[in-house]
């Protein structure tokens, strides 16, 4: 089920390295990490490198969560830019 809802969310990995957590996204967007940062307090890190990714610490919850948490809002913000596009064509 979290994969499948990663995978919806454009995450097509997901990894840990020095105690962040690591999405890599096909279409990684500058407002997913805004989002983020915004719920998540800072924690959140966007690199545009050759395999972009977005790197989330975790704070009082544990990995998993923060993976869920994380998935959550990518998908919200998704939904909200695709809202928006389909609004603004009208």
């Amino acid at each position: 089920l979290l994969r499948n809802c990663a995978a919806a969310a454009g995450i097509y990995e997901i990894s840990q390295r020095n105690g962040s957590v690591l999405l890599y996204m096909t279409q990684p967007d500058v407002r997913y990490a805004v989002e983020m940062n915004k719920k998540m307090k800072g924690r959140v890190m966007l690199s545009a490198s050759k395999k972009p990714y977005i790197a989330v610490k975790p704070g009082q919850e544990d990995l998993l969560q923060t993976v869920k948490n994380s998935i959550e809002i990518i998908a919200a913000v998704k939904n909200q830019i695709s809202q928006n596009n389909e609004n603004s064509e009208d």
